[in-house]
Formats: C-alpha cells, sequence, structure tokens
C-alpha cells in the first residue's frame, strides 16, 4: 500500500518533515525522526503530531489513518 509517515507542528499543523511516502510491503516497519525538518533544519522543542496514513487498494478498500502526539526535548 501507498504509506505516508510524516510530522506536523501542533500549533500550526504544518508539515515539519516526511518520513516515508511510498509503497510499503507488508509486515513490521520502523522509523527513526532525527529532529530535524525538510529542510535539514533542527526542530525546536515543541510538541508535535506524526500521522501515519495507508491508502485504501482495491483489496483493502478502507483508509488508515493514525495520529498521535510526541514531545521533542533538546
Amino acid at each position: 500500500n501507498d504509506t505516508d509517515f510524516g510530522v506536523e507542528s501542533q500549533t500550526n499543523y504544518k508539515e515539519v518533515r516526511t518520513l516515508v511516502n511510498e509503497f510499503q510491503g507488508a509486515g513490521f516497519k520502523s522509523v527513526i525522526w532525527d529532529g530535524r525538518d525538510n529542510f535539514g533544519n533542527k526542530a525546536a522543542s515543541a510538541i508535535y503530531i506524526y500521522r501515519l496514513l495507508v491508502e485504501a487498494t482495491p483489496a483493502h478498500p478502507e483508509v488508515y489513518v493514525i495520529s498521535r502526539k510526541m514531545v521533542l526535548v533538546e
């Protein structure tokens, strides 16, 4: 399935970093965010939202979306 996993600012909900944006096969996956934005700049200490979106396919017509908060502390 096409998968999008990214980090957004809690204050304005703008994307800070895209970590995954590609087809992912079934199975366990892990992603590590290095605390940097899409331009390589360090993100400020703050509360962020990470979001996982898995697109629908003919075999699995449901779109799966999950969002959770996380804290970046330097």
